[in-house]
């Protein structure tokens, strides 16, 4: 269960906030959940966030009630970001976020920038988008780059993102992940296919989903996941209110 809630004032500074309810503990301490404001200035966020690459490369649909494991996303080394601006205009997005928990750490540091743009072009949204991370520990250096790509026309979607990351003295991963949605009507299909590799060794997973809008906020929802050798399924209603 998530609660949130948004505002905006007599001058049109909109502002906001949300958490989940099994992490209200730590929301009311500060250490979960998050706040925005926002104008012509752009959008300036504090909280538990996720860094600027990853919010404007983004992810591939998962699938099921559940997202079975997430196995549809790509690992992003900036996902435990505090603090964010993001500039939009005219199609294109510019993000900056960093850690300043990881920043006040001796021999630390930790910093994302994200870039996106999006054009119509004859009824068919483009949206293509590019992001970098750098985690300094211990005067250790990971960079992580990452690149998206979406097309979506006529309630059919697809988005490809990939990752790369150099985790200095360990070993490489790459990631690769593809999601194609379709919506027809009440009916929704989402499938994905993921891939990961480490020092030569791949990992791979695949999932398919179909859901049904019941109307008021009520959506029912399956999926199966095949992940590690090993399936996963599950089934359930989704409520939104």
């Amino acid at each position: 269960i998530s609660f949130s809630g948004s505002g905006e004032t007599d001058s049109g500074l909109a502002y906001g906030g949300s958490f989940d309810a099994h992490n209200s503990v730590a929301a009311n301490a500060g250490t979960s959940g998050s706040a925005f404001i926002s104008g012509a200035f752009g959008k300036l966020a504090m909280g538990d966030l996720s860094g600027a690459d990853q919010a404007l490369v983004g992810q591939v649909a998962y699938v099921g009630l559940t997202s079975l494991g997430s196995n549809n996303e790509v690992a992003y080394q900036s996902g435990s970001h505090n603090v964010a601006y993001t500039y939009t205009a005219a199609g294109l997005s510019l993000g900056l976020s960093t850690d300043t928990v990881a920043n006040a750490a001796v021999g630390g540091s930790s910093y994302a920038l994200g870039a996106s743009y999006t054009t119509d072009m004859s009824g068919t949204s483009l949206t293509v988008a590019a992001g970098t991370s750098s985690l300094q520990v211990a005067n250790v250096t990971s960079t992580q780059n990452s690149a998206s790509l979406a097309v979506s026309m006529n309630g059919l979607s697809s988005k490809v993102v990939y990752s790369k990351n150099n985790k200095g003295t360990a070993a490489d991963t790459t990631m690769t992940a593809l999601g194609m949605s379709y919506t027809m009507g009440q009916i929704g299909v989402d499938a994905f296919y993921a891939t990961s590799k480490t020092s030569g060794v791949t990992s791979k997973a695949n999932g398919l989903g179909v859901s049904y809008d019941m109307g008021a906020g009520m959506s029912a929802k399956a999926g199966i996941v095949r992940a590690a050798n090993r399936n996963y399924a599950d089934f359930g209603v989704k409520m939104s209110f």
